[in-house]
């Protein structure tokens, strides 16, 4: 596993003079790559800005991208990050430098690159895990078509209209158009009798259309005929006195042909409301925050209570789940009986920037899917979520032998991950895959900010906080987490360390009541904290391993913690320096059981 070193390490500023000779090679050319049966490379084409790749030209199934560096000796690491409907963000230190790793070559059938139009950034750097000299990057747009696959043959739905129906002639006229989030005041419903009308990009190419109103009111209902309608245009639905006061998620799907039959088109989601109309100000902020109150419930926990934190929608958020037991993504994915089946699929329906919750169903397990096309939420308090559903079964379990989640200096922000089981599963030596090899990190690098993860179980996976390119985390919470196993390696200068968690220049940290059981083997470290601020860490448990803080910086302190065979290693130790504390500045003392030296410092 390449990966996870480079964001160990603080990366240099590139202070060098223009005079001076470049210590790293730029890259020459990309190519694009076929790999046979028997894993032989084949050489297809040169890949050039404005380029187009066919698929239909190519009598192979694996493709790939290989850069090809002026010279190849002046190159230790190189990175790639795809745009597009595919998107990739990795770097390779051997040669032959390409985008996926040979494991993971872009399999043609199986949509491994879609369709459409990418762009993509190559740099590289004079050593390995992108350390040293930067080189210049090189940028190229292409686009990916098939001519043998024929384009999509229904049209979109590109918006949804709630009309009023006058009673006596019949005529139509629009009430309002259903956007996302919408509040209708049903002060405008003053007709007896209303509909929904779906409005196709072309109605020529569309043979029917599918409805599926979800709410207070719910109704299903096909449409062959052009004008696309919710309800039978003989008989309309009741609007004044019949569309209910509440929240709505209406889907429309288009199809090739009659009665929901052959290709499907691009559905519509939107979900909007129906409001009470005439509500003072302070009356419908009290509304809200009776809603906001609402909670989903997670294990049957109550609500802001045993400590955990509360799971509340907001009045706007998508609700989305996913099951790889049950689920299909043709699905809506927006209930528990029409769930997703892959996380990226689930992670698609996401929007960035609002509150929108991702369900994974307790009991499933995902294999190599990963946590990495990632959206922030609204704010600290509408964040996005990442959680689980259903009242039993063992936390949903992403198993990976790489890189589990993935966030690189995107300010991502305002995201929390709860109850969900990362599990590096090669590494695992009950696992009947067990190999040895193949860990599963969570990176978090850069400007990331207001991320917790609460009540998660690492199993043989490693959290990782660290600064890239200037930029640090802040607001890191890690909550009631449980971490087992120790196994991922982190190069520092010629030492090797080993990590449960690594945290480096960040800003913000609270570490509160997790549990720490690492391998209890000499180089085993529970957590590794260097040049971070403001860092909180009480009611934890180190069950073994030692605590490293090389350097430290003003208002790191931990207390209240158990060290249970545990050792402290710190260049000024902190931990100790608690202890010692008169009561009144530091609220309670560290339990300490066991041996608890390393290096001559006895606590």
């Amino acid at each position: 596993m390449k990966l996870f070193t480079a964001f160990l390490l603080s990366l240099p500023l590139l202070g060098f003079s223009l005079n001076a000779a470049s210590a790293v090679s730029n890259i020459q050319s990309l190519q694009l790559i076929g790999v046979t049966e028997s894993q032989e490379s084949v050489k297809l084409a040169i890949l050039f800005n404005g380029a187009t790749i066919d698929l239909s030209g190519y009598n192979i199934d694996q493709l790939n991208i290989l850069a090809q560096p002026v010279d190849e000796s002046l190159v230790g690491s190189v990175h790639f990050s795809l745009q597009g409907p595919l998107q990739i963000n990795r770097w390779e230190n051997m040669a032959d430098f390409t985008l996926e790793a040979e494991t993971d070559n872009l399999r043609i059938k199986d949509d491994g690159l879609p369709v459409g139009k990418y762009k993509l950034a190559v740099t590289p750097y004079e050593g390995p895990d992108m350390e040293g000299e930067k080189g210049q990057t090189k940028e190229i747009s292409f686009t990916v078509v098939d001519s043998k696959k024929p384009t999509p043959a229904v049209p979109a739905i590109i918006a949804a209209d709630l009309v009023a129906v006058h009673e006596g002639t019949g005529s139509i006229h629009p009430i309002t158009r259903i956007n996302e989030g919408k509040v209708i005041d049903n002060s405008m419903l003053s007709e007896e009798w209303g509909n929904i009308v779906a409005i196709s990009e072309n109605s020529e190419k569309t043979g029917s259309v599918l409805f599926e109103l979800d709410g207070p009111i719910t109704a299903s209902r096909i449409a062959n005929s052009a004008t696309y309608t919710l309800a039978d245009e003989a008989e309309h639905m009741p609007l004044a006195n019949g569309f209910t006061d509440g929240e709505y998620t209406l889907i429309v799907t288009p199809y090739a042909e009659p009665d929901a039959q052959g290709e499907a088109g691009v559905p519509l989601v939107v979900n909007f409301s129906i409001g009470v109309p005439g509500q003072e100000e302070e009356e419908i902020t009290e509304a809200a925050s009776e809603a906001s109150n609402e909670t989903i419930p997670l294990d049957n926990r109550p609500a802001m209570e045993n400590g955990f934190t509360t799971i509340r929608p907001s009045k706007d958020s998508k609700l989305i789940y996913v099951s790889s037991s049950t689920g299909d993504d043709d699905n809506t994915c927006l209930s528990e009986t029409s769930p997703c089946k892959t996380l990226r699929a689930g992670l698609a329906k996401m929007r960035n920037g609002y509150p929108d919750h991702l369900y994974l169903k307790r009991g499933d397990t995902w294999r190599n899917e990963q946590l990495i096309k990632l959206v922030s939420g609204r704010s600290e308090a509408e964040p996005a979520v990442i959680a689980y559903y259903g009242i039993s079964g063992e936390r949903p379990k992403l198993e990976n032998s790489r890189t589990a989640f993935f966030a690189m200096n995107d300010s991502f922000a305002n995201l929390h991950v709860i109850g969900l089981e990362f599990s590096a599963y090669q590494l695992v030596p009950e696992h009947a895959e067990f190999t040895g090899k193949g860990m599963a990190d969570i990176l978090l690098t850069g400007k990331n900010n207001d991320i917790l993860f609460e009540d998660n179980k690492f199993s043989y996976t490693n959290v990782v906080v660290q600064s890239a390119e200037n930029e640090s985390s802040s607001n890191i919470r890690l909550r009631r987490n449980i971490w087992i196993g120790d196994t991922a390696s982190y190069a520092k200068n010629e030492e090797r360390i080993t990590a449960n968690l690594f945290m480096q220049n960040a800003i913000g940290v609270l570490l509160e009541e997790n549990v720490f059981y690492p391998e209890k083997n000499a180089s085993a470290v529970s957590i590794y904290v260097n040049e971070n601020r403001d860092v909180e860490a009480h009611s934890n448990i180190f069950a073994g391993g030692t605590i490293q803080a090389p350097s430290e910086k003003e208002g790191e302190w931990f207390a209240s913690n158990l060290f249970f065979e545990a050792e402290i290693a710190a260049q000024e130790n902190m931990i100790q320096r608690a202890i010692k504390r008169p009561i009144g500045v530091w609220e309670k003392s560290n339990l300490l059981a066991g041996n608890t030296e390393k290096a001559g410092q006895s606590t």
